[in-house]
């Protein structure tokens, strides 16, 4: 960014400061330009949204508030508009969309977001509380009761990767399609031994932290003598070869 005053290209500042979201104060590494002829601090767009990120996913953790990412995957799951969902849990018309954007929401909300992420407690939920039409009630629970049931969903092997977001993937949470699509990237254009993707997943996820604080994909990873892996790196990959997404030779 360069320096409204001297059109100079100006210098990139890190530093620990203190920074308050909802009355409570939370340590930032803040970000920052300066001018070093006036001594000027700004703040771009990107360095901006990077500081105020760091309050409120502390603030999420400790107050255990889903993330935008955990909160989209509840919806997908019951193959729900973002509008249906607000309307079944009587929130506001445009609550849920925005809680899958940055807004955070209200500890109530969070805690019942978080109690109808079990289908047996959404299928409670719609039952005793939701003021559905007879025809809209039944063909969601239909839904959520083969949700019960399924197998494929109780075996799924990637939900072990579904772990609260914290410091070591920058309060990302595991992004399941960004994960599949990276290795993906790499399988079709590097044909990488196991040893190298490992390696390549770990420079992609920290390259991205170092620039922007948060990881790619969400994985956590495991300090191996022969270098970083990520963690259950078996079970990833064996998952992936299982919905025939890449192939493992010997």
């Amino acid at each position: 960014m360069k320096s409204p005053f001297t059109g100079k290209e100006m210098k990139v500042v890190k530093e620990t400061r203190e920074m308050t979201f909802r009355k409570e104060t939370f340590p930032v590494v803040f970000h920052y330009y300066i001018c070093e002829d006036t001594n000027e601090q700004f703040e771009d767009e990107h360095f901006s949204a990077l500081n105020y990120s760091q309050v409120l996913n502390q603030y999420r953790v400790k107050h255990h508030i889903p993330f935008p990412e955990q909160i989209k995957e509840i919806r997908l799951k019951y193959d729900l508009s973002a509008t249906k969902m607000s309307e079944i849990l009587g929130m506001g018309a445009n609550s849920w969309r925005i809680y899958e954007g940055d807004e955070v929401p209200s500890k109530a909300h969070a805690n019942l977001i978080q109690m109808i992420g079990k289908p047996e407690n959404f299928e409670e939920y719609i039952q005793k509380y939701s003021e559905l039409e007879d025809k809209q009630r039944d063909k969601i629970l239909r839904h959520v009761q083969k949700l019960k049931t399924d197998t494929c969903y109780c075996t799924d092997q990637l939900y072990r990767f579904n772990c609260q977001p914290d410091i070591f993937t920058g309060f990302k949470a595991f992004d399941r399609e960004k994960t599949k699509q990276v290795i993906l990237f790499y399988a079709e254009n590097q044909n990488p031994y196991k040893t190298k993707m490992n390696k390549l997943l770990f420079y992609s996820d920290f390259v991205h932290f170092r620039n922007t604080a948060q990881g790619i994909t969400g994985l956590k990873y495991a300090a191996l003598p022969h270098g970083p892996v990520p963690n259950y790196y078996e079970y990833l990959f064996e998952a992936l070869v299982e919905e025939g997404l890449i192939a493992k030779e010997y």
